[in-house]
């Protein structure tokens, strides 16, 4: 029998119809970066014209349940990276799942992603993503909505990492900062010193500002080196009232794993990432070493 050519034409319509299609760009000949592949539905724009703070951040695949509830955490937008591989990229998905079918998920979250590509790869191809088919009613029954029903208990504030890294996230008179931002709407700040080559604070930065080296490897003083950077530049540090940003769960010590992955990436980054960085410090900065002491990983 003869193939009907309107069905043909109807049937392709909607193989096109259930894909999203993002188109990706190639960043340091080793990653393919899609972009946007899921908007926040809310600019978070006043009237003011003020720029909304968004909180950055990235991700992977098993890191899905922490994400689910940032929305609760961050009172703004927020943009997350997600990287995968070829076993979990069934997690986008998933988050477009979320995006959808959860509102201050949708509302907030801006999802971007990335992955590694292959040695006989050259450039990056559009990325087709099957769109779910899945209700909303079926997707929210079957995620593990008992744990939003259990309280937790009651913790006094403290810095992240306080009990494994505190040198690295100590906040001068933290009492203050906390009594300042509860006592008053009126948003305040106060500046801070650079305090040592270990400390990594969440900055928030302008577009414009300087980015960290991206060639420090992820858990080797990626953050630090920011911060450093910063202080090297010439740039001072304000704490600002009223933004918190809140952090589940209560590391006291390093895994094995995360032991181990230092260990491996402490290798690249003593031989030839610091060496870069020195060197560009001392080009960009040569005035503010003093100021600043020496970077040391």
């Amino acid at each position: 029998m003869g193939e009907n050519p309107e069905n043909s034409t109807s049937s392709l319509f909607q193989i096109f119809r259930e894909y999203t299609v993002i188109p990706t760009n190639l960043y340091d000949e080793q990653y393919c970066i899609g972009l946007n592949f899921l908007e926040a539905k809310d600019s978070f724009r006043e009237s003011d014209g003020l720029e909304p703070i968004t909180l950055a951040t990235h991700a992977t695949s098993d890191m899905l349940k922490t994400l689910e509830n940032m929305p609760n955490l961050w009172d703004g937008p927020i943009s997350v990276g997600i990287f995968l591989d070829i076993q979990t990229s069934n997690a986008l998905e998933y988050l477009e799942n979320l995006h959808k079918c959860v509102p201050e998920f949708g509302r907030k979250m801006s999802i971007h992603f990335a992955y590694r590509i292959s040695a006989f790869q050259t450039d990056c191809p559009t990325v087709s993503i099957p769109k779910s088919r899945i209700s909303c009613d079926y997707f929210l029954k079957n995620q593990e909505t008992l744990r939003a029903e259990i309280s937790a208990p009651f913790v006094l504030t403290f810095e992240f990492h306080h009990k494994c890294f505190f040198f690295g996230h100590q906040i001068e008179n933290l009492p203050f900062w906390l009594e300042t931002s509860s006592k008053s709407p009126e948003i305040i700040s106060w500046q801070i010193p650079y305090s040592n080559v270990d400390w990594e604070p969440q900055p928030i930065l302008h577009k414009n500002d300087p980015y960290n080296a991206d060639y420090f490897p992820s858990r080797i003083k990626n953050v630090q080196s920011l911060i450093y950077k910063l202080c090297r530049a010439n740039y001072t540090f304000h704490l600002l009232s009223h933004v918190f940003d809140v952090h589940e769960g209560i590391k006291t010590e390093d895994t094995k794993y995360s032991k181990a992955v230092a260990d491996h990436q402490n290798i690249y980054a003593r031989r030839t990432a610091r060496l870069r960085y020195a060197e560009e410090m001392s080009n960009l900065y040569p005035d503010t070493w003093e100021k600043c002491g020496v970077f040391a990983l």
